[in-house]
């Protein structure tokens, strides 16, 4: 009898996996909340749930590892599906069972059809072979779809094919089969098709790759045509890899029409979760490749991605967070670059929401009038001017531009009639301002040179606006202060460099610039803020500050590698802090959304099960969710009706501020935690 089937009451083994990260509906099972091998466990998860319908996902899909282990495969690809189809049968749910081309031999001469019979040759494709015959010979509400070569997921999740040959273009060459084929499968498309055959309450084998049959090699070249590097590709045979048998066809064909080319599937793919980030291969400030990693910190979200409730059931993007050291020019930089439109068309941060900063903003514009401003008619231009608000304090005294290129932020600039640019600052920008509005007086950039990839053509592009005894005054993050204060939670992917004098001395000498003076400002930990012209003199701060970082060690690479192990320790000791409060019974929430608090939420694995939420200012962020740990935040309002007992301070480089404004909160007892530079509680 026919029926239709709700997706809220479709439950998924597997789906922390490849396909699961495209499905974003129904009752999401893993390895740790449903045990496949387990049937009392199953026979307990799926009657608790009782599901109109199963989609089983979960496998053990490493054709190697079921050549080693037999055992192991069967357990997994065999047991575990005879036991989800007891409990489907048990709760009368439909089943869907996700096997493999690999159930044939590779014989044919073309494409297997759904008609044809399985003859598998290696224990993968025997044991998922096993697992359509147990759910045929028992269930009579079924679908079997079969794929092939399947890919999806992006970094996070993608570990065949198409993953491990783009990891790999940043080699001279590439080797890739041109002797075996198949049907590349879209992990995307099969999660579209699954649906469409669970509305219309289809039953039987469907074959659900992408359409038409290619090599490896193919595959490879259309990756390397999509993402254009500079690698060689060459053809090798089957034999060339040792491993598991595998048979030279695995090519597929369908009598429905469920799915589109797999190059169309592949070229989405490639362009919506691959091509938004890339990694450096050399250092952007001197152009080596003498590079070094020193601290990985793995896969990350954006910091900025807040998640709205709507999408929490979406997957997110996730990115390599690593940093490198240049042995040339000292310079500390991340190893791998998001796109920049991505990273900023909507962004969140607004100045004037951080009273701190707005008070420290409002002393640099106070000295930049005072020192620079000779006339109403010079030009103050500001790169990454955000919500205006340094501007809007000399706004009167003289000419002002904003650029900034967050369209969200730049219209409540605008609306505070402080003209703004809405673009990235880059030399043809530059050039623009300068035909329009004449020479800049001072360009100033708070926060922004740690943020852009082509920085030797931002410093260009400033130098060509500049007047000839105009200034260039930039503040900037210290990596001394990060290296000192363990402020780790500084870096995520915004931030692209981490600058120390020298590296900069390096980079501004290289474009006949100077560095007249520096000072170090108490923002962010602490900040360099750097004074650069055309000429000049050098104050005898920048020769000190120099000797300074020698004494510290941060032209050398081991004082990184010390770095990171430091962190490890300060995150055993926080984890030990938060997770013993909770067993104690206690209420803790988090202080402030800053971007860099992503950073140490998603490294330390602090979730809404340690955090019930966090508090931030921001409007934009209020009611949204941190993104990779799905922590709530909420408006401080929360305070006035719920009062933790604890607040984990993620905004510490404000502690002293913080604290002082939160007097009332303290004397009701809540305690303050604080974990950079060292844990403590106050």
């Amino acid at each position: 009898m026919s029926r239709k089937i709700d997706l809220n009451k479709v439950l998924i083994t597997g789906a922390s996996g490849m396909v699961g990260s495209y499905i974003d509906f129904g009752i999401k099972t893993d390895r740790e909340s449903l045990d496949i091998t387990d049937l009392d466990h199953v026979m307990k998860v799926i009657r608790h749930h009782r599901p109109q319908a199963i989609i089983h996902l979960a496998a053990e899909t490493d054709v190697d590892l079921c050549d080693r282990d037999p055992r192991h495969a069967y357990k997994v690809n065999s047991v575990g599906t005879y036991n989800i189809t007891i409990a489907a049968k048990d709760v009368g749910a439909k089943l869907i069972y996700i096997s493999t081309a690999g159930v044939f031999d590779g014989e044919k001469n073309g494409p297997y059809a759904e008609t044809d019979m399985p003859n598998p040759k290696n224990f993968y494709g025997k044991s998922k072979h096993q697992g359509e015959l147990i759910v045929r010979a028992m269930l009579d509400d079924y679908i079997i779809a079969r794929a092939c070569w399947m890919f999806g997921g992006g970094l996070r999740q993608d570990k065949k094919f198409v993953s491990k040959i783009i990891k790999q273009l940043d080699k001279e060459e590439i080797k890739a089969v041109d002797d075996a084929y198949g049907s590349p499968t879209f992990g995307k498309d099969l999660v579209e098709a699954l649906k469409r055959l669970l509305k219309e309450n289809a039953v039987g084998i469907f074959h659900l790759s992408n359409v038409g049959a290619c090599s490896r090699y193919e595959v490879a070249k259309f990756i390397i045509e999509t993402l254009k590097p500079n690698v060689k590709l060459i053809p090798v045979g089957l034999d060339h890899f040792p491993g598991a048998y595998r048979v030279k066809n695995e090519a597929m064909v369908s009598g429905h029409k469920l799915m589109r080319p797999w190059q169309d599937a592949l070229k989405e793919y490639l362009e919506t979760e691959w091509k938004n980030f890339h990694q450096k291969s050399k250092c952007g400030i001197c152009g080596s490749k003498n590079l070094d990693t020193v601290l990985d910190l793995g896969l990350m979200p954006l910091a900025n991605a807040f998640v709205h409730k709507e999408h929490l059931r979406s997957p997110e993007m996730f990115f390599p967070l690593a940093i490198n050291f240049c042995n040339d020019c000292f310079s500390v930089q991340l190893s791998h670059v998001v796109n920049s439109e991505l990273l900023y068309k909507n962004y969140h941060y607004e100045t004037s929401a951080n009273d701190p900063l707005v008070k420290h903003f409002n002393s640099l514009a106070d000295e930049i009038v005072k020192d620079y401003i000779q006339s109403p008619s010079n030009l103050v231009v500001e790169i990454g001017s955000n919500d205006g608000s340094l501007l809007s304090r000399i706004k009167d005294r003289c000419r002002v531009l904003g650029v900034d290129p967050a369209q969200n932020i730049a219209k409540i600039a605008i609306k505070n009639n402080v003209p703004t640019k809405v673009d990235f600052f880059t030399g043809k920008v530059s050039k623009e301002i300068k035909a329009e509005l004449g020479e800049a007086q001072v360009v100033i950039a708070n926060n922004v040179m740690a943020h852009i990839e082509d920085i030797r053509g931002v410093f260009s592009a400033v130098k060509g606006l500049l007047s000839p005894n105009g200034r260039f005054i930039f503040e900037v993050h210290w990596v001394g202060n990060l290296i000192n204060q363990g402020g780790f939670d500084q870096i995520y992917h915004e931030h692209i460099y981490y600058h120390s004098l020298h590296s900069l001395k390096h980079l501004i000498n290289s474009l006949g610039m100077t560095i007249n003076d520096i000072k170090l400002v108490p923002i962010h930990g602490e900040s360099m803020r750097v004074y650069v012209g055309k000429s000049g003199e050098i104050s005898e701060a920048v020769h000190d500050f120099l000797n300074r970082e020698i004494k510290m060690g941060l032209v050398k690479k081991e004082t990184y590698l010390n770095f990171s192990s430091k962190i490890k320790s300060n995150k055993n000791k926080l984890l030990k802090i938060l997770i013993d409060l909770k067993k104690a019974g206690k209420k803790i929430f988090g202080y402030g959304a800053p971007a860099k608090g992503n950073t140490l939420l998603n490294y330390f694995q602090i979730g809404p099960d340690i955090l019930d939420c966090i508090t931030d200012t921001t409007p934009a962020k209020q009611g949204t969710f941190t993104p990779g740990m799905r922590i709530p935040v909420a408006s401080p309002d929360i305070l006035k009706n719920e009062t933790p007992d604890y607040m984990l301070l993620l905004s510490w480089n404000y502690a002293d501020a913080i604290l002082e404004k939160e007097r009332d909160l303290r004397k009701k007892g809540v305690k303050f935690i604080i974990a950079v530079p060292d844990v403590r509680i106050v």
